[in-house]
């Protein structure tokens, strides 16, 4: 029996180049001379990568006929899990929000979005086996908000709520038609959520915090989608109820095989902010209350497993604390940060549970964030956007959200969840190489991003006064 007693615990093509002995490679590196980037999106597509971008440049009358033409440039990438990189030449793509590719019979179907206030339009370009490629006339028409889509078995499956309706409805496409629906009851209202507010990322997969710290998760496992919901501001009953003093996290499995909902309801009566995950059936929490406080749930039968609190008025905790996004984008590293540090300024919290790479144990990455506001564009899962492009709607962001600033640091817990340790040194997460490579280059960028794949995380760099954008594969 678990002792339930709350515990003190103090970015010319150079392809597939290697970088360094440190799991981490330059697998394209596109040099634009005197073009600027206008827009480029990037997308994970199984364990590949698919690019595409777009350049302006204003040359002179002996190359455009006319002075101060603009001359733009399309091109499209492939990065392969391999460390392989392919130019195709698809550049119908680039102005469009690129959703996913899905091959059905001798076609491939790339598929994306066009945008409006209630819904969508879904469209696809399909690229025969010859290699030529249109965009199909056909189309399928979304009237309610698509919040995530993953490809199984050569299908697009999308997952879509409207408001009011209390359910997530899932799509089938085979190519551009409809081949299988499925509606889940929900005992909340999903669909009244902006996508904004709401992470789509696949069990087990890398995650950066951005995605750690929004309200609502939806998680692909192997045959479930888990929705994890945090209430947290208002009375969730009735909108004209004065303030409750009941806060609350839903946790909603969907099972893909049988279409049973399983739900959990964990009551939170503190009126603080609170942020959860779920890994491997369990809930955790972070709480902002007087400290850093953890929970653990077993989501099997809805029982708290055990909690750990870090006082707000604690000693130096014995562990590295990484700052994300100081200083145009930076990432830097202190030791010997106080508890209280951390809250003064920041009230939100997350948290990320991942298997440990180098032992037997799960690796929490626990942290504040605050708002900040920076110029510099970032990668977005579906766009990287430069300062002349409108803001892109995006599924699942799984991109750096330049509104927040991160200090995080890494704890570690054994498989049952008994314990909860601070650990210093090498973790060997991702994040924590990602940080490490940024802090040893010490560059400032003028373009920055993050595409996580199933085994790997690509950063984007585009270097202020330089033409040249890296993509770099960290594993």
């Amino acid at each position: 029996m678990i002792d339930m007693k709350t515990r003190m615990i103090v970015f010319s093509i150079s392809m597939a180049i290697a970088f360094s002995t440190r799991a981490q490679k330059i697998q394209l590196e596109i040099d634009l001379g005197k073009f600027r980037f206008n827009e480029l999106k990037g997308i994970k597509v199984g364990d590949s990568i698919f690019l595409t971008l777009e350049a302006v440049s204003v040359t002179n009358a002996s190359k455009t006929g006319s002075t101060g033409d603009a001359v733009t440039i399309n091109k499209s990438y492939w990065l392969l899990p391999n460390g392989e990189s392919k130019e195709v030449d698809l550049p119908k793509l680039v102005e469009k929000s690129f959703l996913a590719t899905a091959k059905s019979n001798d076609t491939t179907y790339y598929y994306f979005a066009e945008w409006y206030k209630k819904g969508a339009k879904i469209k696809a370009l399909a690229l025969s086996k010859n290699g030529k490629g249109q965009i199909s006339d056909r189309s399928i028409l979304l009237d309610t908000r698509l919040y995530g889509r993953y490809v199984e078995n050569g299908s697009l499956y999308l997952l879509t709520a409207e408001k009011s309706a209390f359910g997530l409805r899932l799509i089938q496409l085979n190519g551009l038609s409809i081949v299988g629906e499925r509606n889940f009851p929900l005992s909340f209202d999903l669909g009244k959520n902006k996508r904004a507010s709401i992470s789509f990322y696949e069990a087990n997969s890398p995650i950066m915090p951005s995605q750690a710290t929004d309200p609502i998760k939806i998680i692909k496992e192997k045959d479930a989608i888990v929705i994890c919901v945090d209430e947290y501001k208002l009375d969730y009953t009735d909108p004209n109820a004065p303030p409750t003093s009941l806060f609350r996290t839903i946790v909603a499995r969907l099972d893909l095989v049988t279409g049973e909902v399983t739900n959990r309801l964990f009551m939170e009566t503190t009126p603080v902010y609170f942020n959860s995950t779920v890994f491997n059936n369990y809930l955790y929490r972070i709480v902002l209350d007087a400290g850093l406080k953890t929970e653990v749930f077993d989501l099997s039968n809805g029982q708290k497993v055990t909690s750990y609190i870090i006082p707000e008025k604690a000693k130096t905790m014995n562990t590295s604390v990484y700052s994300r996004n100081e200083e145009s984008l930076m990432v830097k590293k202190t030791e010997g940060v106080e508890p209280n540090s951390l809250l003064r300024f920041n009230r939100k919290g997350f948290l990320i549970v991942e298997p440990s790479p180098l032992q037997d144990s799960l690796q929490i990455t626990m942290g504040v964030y605050g708002e900040i506001y920076h110029s510099v564009p970032l990668v977005h899962s579906l766009g990287l956007l430069g300062v002349l492009v409108p803001t892109m709607a995006t599924i699942g962001a799984n991109a750096l959200d330049d509104r927040k600033y991160y200090q995080y640091f890494y704890m570690k817990s054994n498989q049952k969840n008994e314990s909860l340790l601070f650990q210093k040194g090498n973790t060997g997460l991702l994040l924590q190489k990602i940080d490490e490579y940024e802090m040893q280059r010490g560059e400032v960028y003028a373009i920055k991003g993050y595409i996580p794949t199933q085994n790997a995380i690509y950063g984007i760099y585009g270097f202020k006064n330089s033409p040249i954008v890296q993509v770099i594969k960290f594993e």
